[in-house]
């Protein structure tokens, strides 16, 4: 089957000056068999350089049901000057493009920069899995924005994955885990979404506030797919260097031990969903972090030190 090619093109003389960063050319979106015109205000607004970063949610319409839980298509982020009229005009000439659906692309600005995004899918439940299923439109439309083509040849969307639709973040902005005055703060809850459970940011903001009713310095993070609680706030002696095994390693510190043992040792675990998470020895894939329990010997998630104004990556979901 042959691959739908799209070129993106920007008012290159016309934007020059406002460092985009665009390729040179004209603002244009075109499929091999079906040449697509820009809207023409959107490209006189482009010239004019009126796109300015502003917070704008897309118009997602319901993204919560008691079926499931709604993901769409990540099919670019921008971020820098011009991010906001970059990503629109984008979205713009993708609304364009053969195979597309107009009404699916949408896009959001924030302070973070700007995405664009495609469809809205509800994954329903495999009770017998514990994972969500993936609709067929959703795996045919994914595969279609990732094959889409640049008029270098390359994909242009090669970096666009499923992800949970965005939903406000509920939450005091104080209890922010960037608001942690230290430099570290121990993670000891993680959560997600699982069939019967489809709150996992509302879940980690009421620990928070049950930890700190309880005189606790708590502090929540949402990411893509979980919500985070951590505990206390450490400076950057929290951290020892030492050695394990004959290679360098590093431990947590008197103080921060301490704390694991509070709430009857509680804190020395890495909750997942309020469960204390185990596998089966050599099932676990982060080994370092890792401990044991039991008789068994069944390998058990215990709670570590995260710099406080660091980005996570996840990697919780191989979707």
């Amino acid at each position: 089957m042959d691959r739908n090619r799209m070129h993106v093109q920007s008012v290159h003389r016309a934007r020059s000056t406002c460092g985009t960063g665009f390729p040179a050319g004209r603002d244009r979106l075109e499929s091999r068999s079906h040449k697509c015109n820009v809207n023409p205000i959107l490209l006189m607004a482009c010239i004019l350089g009126s796109f300015a970063p502003v917070v704008q949610a897309g118009d997602w319409g319901r993204v919560t049901s008691s079926r499931g839980v709604y993901w769409t298509i990540l099919c670019m982020e921008m971020r820098g000057a011009g991010a906001a009229g970059d990503a629109e005009r984008v979205a713009e000439s993708l609304r364009n493009t053969r195979g597309i659906e107009k009404r699916k692309v949408v896009v959001e600005h924030d302070v973070n920069g700007s995405r664009i995004y495609y469809g809205k899918y509800l994954r329903k439940p495999d009770k017998s899995t514990g994972q969500f299923l993936i609709p067929a439109d959703m795996q045919r439309d994914a595969a279609l924005i990732k094959d889409l083509s640049g008029n270098e040849g390359g994909r242009f969307f090669l970096d666009s994955r499923p992800v949970p639709v965005p939903t406000p973040d509920p939450g005091p902005p104080e209890w922010r885990l960037k608001n942690c005055p230290g430099t570290f703060s121990l993670r000891i809850a993680i959560f997600f979404d699982e069939p019967d459970f489809y709150k996992r940011k509302d879940a980690a903001v009421e620990y928070c506030k049950e930890l700190r009713e309880k005189g606790y310095d708590a502090y929540y993070r949402h990411t893509e797919f979980v919500s985070e609680v951590f505990v206390g706030s450490f400076g950057p002696d929290a951290r020892i260097k030492g050695r394990k095994f004959g290679v360098v390693a590093y431990f947590n510190s008197a103080e921060v031990q301490a704390l694991q043992l509070k709430e009857k040792g509680r804190f020395q675990y890495e909750l997942w969903n309020m469960k204390v998470r185990t596998m089966k020895p050599g099932d676990d894939k982060r080994g370092s972090y890792a401990g044991s329990i039991g008789n068994d010997r069944r390998v058990v998630y215990l709670s570590r030190l995260f710099p406080v104004r660091e980005e996570t990556e996840d990697d919780f979901y191989d979707y």
